[in-house]
């Protein structure tokens, strides 16, 4: 990617208990023999939508359409509740944590972020639709036996509910080790306009 641009995508920031349980629930499955590449607890998020290569004089555009797409929502809550992997069983590659609660709400965000984008050149994605807290991807495949032990033995996961009323536009930085998530911009539900974000809950 050209060093002038940026890499960023639009997500729904999780407050510190939630992220908390999330690493116990990672560092548990790790402890039962699960291997991959496990997210951070600190770069865990409820991605909206992701811009990938973005031009630094398109930020200010972006703005304004995450604004657009958060004028008229109300907050809403979310529980993280369950496991599940992308694209299935047979090929298992993404390792996530599902979620309960008012997700008509969660899918109303998600469509409003992509079709405020889509003049921005940002063609909505359908790819792992559903809303996740990605845990941990597999270079090839995770290895089945102690992915289903894992499965099993969490199943019943549910962590600490959250309060959705604002979302982040964030610039990811790669580089050796985990990816640093910077936010850039902060749009608030029913808000007139969008704010600066110089910190947060990546």
């Amino acid at each position: 990617m050209n060093d002038a641009l940026l890499r960023t995508f639009v997500a729904v920031p999780l407050p510190a208990p939630v992220r908390a349980a999330l690493g116990d629930l990672s560092a548990r499955m790790q402890s039962g023999g699960l291997r991959g590449r496990w997210v951070p607890p600190e770069n865990i998020h409820l991605t909206l939508a992701f811009l990938g290569a973005t031009e630094p004089a398109a930020v200010d555009r972006i703005k304004e359409a995450i604004a657009e797409a958060t004028a008229r929502r109300h907050p809403f809550d979310l529980t993280p509740a369950g496991l599940g992997v992308f694209p299935g069983r047979r090929r298992p590659r993404v390792l996530w944590v599902g979620l309960q609660g008012e997700l008509e709400a969660l899918a109303a965000l998600t469509t409003a972020v992509g079709r405020a984008l889509v003049p921005l050149g940002v063609a909505p994605s359908r790819r792992n639709a559903v809303g996740h807290l990605t845990l941990a991807r597999a270079r090839e495949t995770f290895d089945p036996d102690p992915l289903d032990a894992v499965l099993q033995r969490h199943r019943e996961f549910i962590g600490p509910s959250f309060h959705v009323d604002h979302i982040v536009l964030y610039r990811s930085e790669l580089g050796a080790g985990p990816a640093r998530y910077r936010p850039l911009v902060g749009a608030t539900f029913g808000a007139a306009g969008v704010s600066a974000t110089t910190g947060g809950e990546p």
